[in-house]
C-alpha cells in the first residue's frame, strides 16, 4: 500500500473539463493526476477538452509545491490522439517533435504509413522508457513522480531546461557551458545544500524552492 506522500491529487478531464483549483489539492503530495475520461472514444482529446487541458497545466506552473504530473487514461487506453475533425499533425507540432525522440528515418516511416505499431516495438524505438503490466501502471508512475520529487526543484527545472535545449544548440562547447551555469545556479541554492545534509544524514530531503 502506498504511503501519504505517494498519493496523487486527482484532476478529470472529459467533454466538461475540471480546474486545478477546483480540486482538493494538498502541498503534502507534491505529484498531480491528470485522467482523460472519454473512455467510450479512447480518450480522443476534442476541442473542448484542449482548453480545459491547458488551464490546468498553467495552474499547475503557478503551484510551487507541485512536483510532478502523471498523465492518465481512463478505460482501457491512455488517449488515441485527436479527434480527426479539425486537427491535423502539423496542429499537433509532432514533425518537430517525433524525429527528435526517434530520429528522423523512423518518423518519416511512421507518419508516412500511419501504421498500428505495439508497446514493444515502441519502446524499441525509443517513443517509451518502459512498459509494465496494467495493474503496476499508475503505481509505477507514482515511483517515477516520487523519485523526481527528491531532487532540488530548481535543478530538475534547470535539468530539463538544459535538455530541451541541449537539441538546439549547435555545438558541444554551448551545451558545456549552458550546464555550467546551470550547475553554479543550483550550488548557489539551499536546496542544494538540504540536499547534501539529508543525504549524509539517510533521511528524505526537505526542500524550500529557494
Amino acid at each position: 500500500m502506498r504511503g501519504d506522500d505517494e498519493q496523487a491529487v486527482l484532476v478529470v478531464l472529459g467533454d466538461r473539463g475540471q480546474s486545478l483549483a477546483r480540486t482538493r489539492y494538498t502541498a503534502d503530495t507534491g505529484v498531480l493526476q491528470i485522467t482523460m475520461s472519454r473512455p467510450e472514444s479512447l480518450n480522443a482529446m476534442n476541442y473542448p477538452m484542449v482548453p480545459d487541458f491547458l488551464a490546468v497545466l498553467d495552474e499547475v506552473e503557478t503551484c510551487a509545491d507541485l512536483r510532478a504530473v502523471i498523465l492518465t487514461g481512463a478505460g482501457r487506453a491512455f488517449c488515441a490522439g485527436f479527434d480527426r475533425a479539425g486537427f491535423t499533425g502539423c496542429d499537433l507540432g509532432s514533425s518537430w517533435l517525433l524525429p527528435r525522440i526517434v530520429g528522423t528515418g523512423r518518423a518519416h516511416e511512421l507518419v508516412l504509413t500511419a501504421r498500428r505499431f505495439d508497446a514493444a516495438e515502441a519502446l524499441a524505438i525509443g517513443l517509451i522508457t518502459s512498459v509494465v503490466p496494467a495493474e503496476s501502471l499508475l503505481d509505477s508512475a507514482l515511483a517515477i513522480a516520487t523519485s523526481i520529487k527528491q531532487h532540488p526543484p530548481l535543478s530538475v527545472s534547470l535539468t530539463k531546461k538544459g535538455m530541451w535545449l541541449a537539441t538546439e544548440t549547435p555545438s558541444l562547447a554551448a551545451s558545456l557551458e549552458l550546464e555550467n551555469r546551470q550547475q553554479a545556479l543550483s550550488a548557489l541554492t539551499e536546496d542544494q545544500r538540504e540536499a547534501v545534509l539529508s543525504f549524509l544524514e539517510k533521511r528524505a530531503p526537505r526542500h524550500a524552492n529557494r
